[in-house]
């Protein structure tokens, strides 16, 4: 950025790419270079490619709703884009070099990077796509009344047709038919209910930008008919239904490979395995790296011992998890909890799990919270006698600090770890949870017997026989890192798939540009669902 060059800085998570980017703010004010530099997630990174010529999904909600698609640039297209969207005038590429810094890179190989895309979505709404929407929503429970032929003979699917251009009618009827399918299956899929917003996880945090097809907007319907809203008459329910209009498939790979220079850093580049070696040299052209040591010196964790790894049976896993917090509580030392997800959480909170007399010092760190509220959990993890429960996604980056110098004396922060980590290097980041910037800590597992078989076909007889934890946590590793070399490998082949679609993409916003409608009007139908 000193030399003139726009910095990107991508992170997996929303809340520590914020978290960063405020702690570094002062240093870019300094030294003049703020509006060089960015944070943000690799949703944000394609987000900006994809809009660096004006916003997309603008563009083709102007197009769908009058029916014209001037070429850009021309004066026929100043007109018409000043009329139909805000960012007409947002269509300047940047002249300087682009530079892409990840923050932890192994999280750039995981599938839903590596291998996935982007989808951006415009969203139309009108009163005949009001109609049209309402007219499912309200015979949902009627099978023969959602089928196409059905729904083509109604007076609001006739209208809906009236209102817009034929070049959009093969869309529309796919996404009406995709609203049919979407209205009998979005109860049957997880979501966050908030303020009048349906959101979904996403790492350690909750997106309410995402959507997924017209499950999405039912389930808003659904919610909001629960708090008893009339949804027909209901300002805030009438524009949520609408006509979502796909504007393509981009990699998030072939995003990152546009950038002139690419940087990383990670805590964990030594656990890389060779597959993500290859991946990194040949599709991320990474021709240097170098190992640092800490400046806090020898990492002070505590060395693995026979008691520090407890594979139990389903019936008495949480109860073993809850015996191993007692353990460390009662030293007067903070414990975390790693666990898989909110329903191991909950049962670890149940009245048979063995938590009695320990409640009263249990905090959740869970991916719904709030900013603030993440903040304050994160500052009192690590104060003594404090059991923070906290799911998957917080295995990795955040910083929990020691302030009690009398932490320190008593073993450190106790981090429990009740499951397999996908890869070495995800379970080093959880072990990196305590032991931090040179203070003492430990770390142990507690996993399910069950789990184990199941996931990553484990021979309990095998595992029994041998003849110490040691050996037996080898050949939990062997059996994990062979899962996920098999993963590995499907994830190069979607990363394939995802660039043949970026490439289509790619030539579709050419067609959006240059006014080419029947192009831009094939593609929504075939991406319409």
């Amino acid at each position: 950025a000193l030399f003139g060059a726009d910095v990107s800085v991508a992170c997996y998570s929303e809340y520590l790419s914020n978290q960063d980017h405020k702690d570094f703010a002062f240093m870019f004010r300094l030294l003049h270079v703020s509006e060089r530099v960015e944070y943000g997630t690799f949703d944000t990174l394609c987000e900006n490619n994809i809009n660096s010529q004006g916003s997309v999904r603008e563009l083709v909600e102007a197009f769908f709703s009058s029916g014209e698609l001037p070429k850009a640039g021309t004066e026929g297209w100043v007109a018409w884009a000043t009329k139909w969207f805000a960012s007409a005038a947002s269509n300047d590429l940047k002249q300087r070099p682009q530079i892409l810094l990840l923050d932890e890179v192994d999280v750039a190989l995981v599938p839903k990077i590596l291998g996935s895309t982007r989808t951006p979505i415009a969203q139309v709404t009108s009163e005949e796509i009001q109609d049209m929407v309402l007219h499912i929503w309200q015979n949902r429970g009627n099978a023969e009344e959602l089928e196409m032929d059905t729904l083509r003979a109604t007076a609001q699917y006739k209208a809906l047709l009236g209102r817009y251009n034929a070049v959009f009618h093969p869309m529309i009827e796919r996404s009406v038919q995709g609203m049919a399918k979407g209205v009998q299956s979005f109860e049957a899929h997880e979501y966050v209910y908030e303020n009048g917003r349906i959101g979904y996880k996403k790492h350690d945090s909750v997106s309410f930008k995402t959507t997924l097809g017209y499950q999405t907007m039912f389930a808003l319907l659904h919610e909001l008919e629960k708090e008893g809203k009339d949804v027909a008459t209901d300002t805030h329910a009438r524009n949520k239904m609408q006509i979502e209009l796909v504007c393509g498939h981009f990699s998030y790979l072939a995003v990152q490979q546009l950038f002139a220079c690419m940087l990383g850093v990670s805590g964990t580049l030594a656990d890389l395995s060779e597959p993500e070696w290859k991946v990194l040299r040949e599709r991320y052209k990474v021709k240097h790296t170098t190992l640092m040591p800490s400046m806090f010196g020898v990492s002070k964790l505590k060395s693995f011992e026979a008691n520090d790894l407890k594979v139990v049976e389903e019936q008495q896993f949480t109860l073993t998890i809850a015996q191993e917090i007692k353990r460390v509580h009662d030293q007067g030392r903070p414990v975390i909890v790693l666990v898989e997800d909110e329903a191991v959480l909950e049962k670890l909170k149940g009245a048979d799990a063995g938590m009695a007399g320990l409640m009263e010092d249990v905090q959740e760190f869970k991916e719904t919270l709030p900013a603030a509220e993440k903040e304050r959990i994160v500052r009192d993890a690590t104060v003594p006698g404090k059991i923070t429960l906290c799911t998957r996604a917080f295995g990795r980056g955040v910083d929990f600090q020691v302030r009690d110098p009398t932490v320190a004396g008593k073993g450190g922060v106790h981090v429990v770890q009740t499951f397999m980590a996908e890869t070495m290097a995800e379970e080093t980041q959880i072990k990196g949870r305590t032991a931090r910037q040179g203070e003492t800590g430990s770390h142990s597992f507690v996993l399910c017997q069950e789990d184990l078989v199941s996931e990553l076909g484990v021979d309990m007889g095998k595992f029994n026989g041998f003849d110490s934890a040691v050996k037996k946590l080898a050949y939990l590793h062997e059996k994990r890192d062979a899962k996920f070399a098999a993963a590995f490998a499907k994830c190069i082949e979607a990363a394939d798939g995802a660039k043949a679609k970026h490439d289509v993409s790619v030539k579709f916003l050419e067609a959006l540009r240059t006014g080419d409608q029947r192009a831009v009007a094939d593609k929504l139908a075939e991406w319409a669902e």
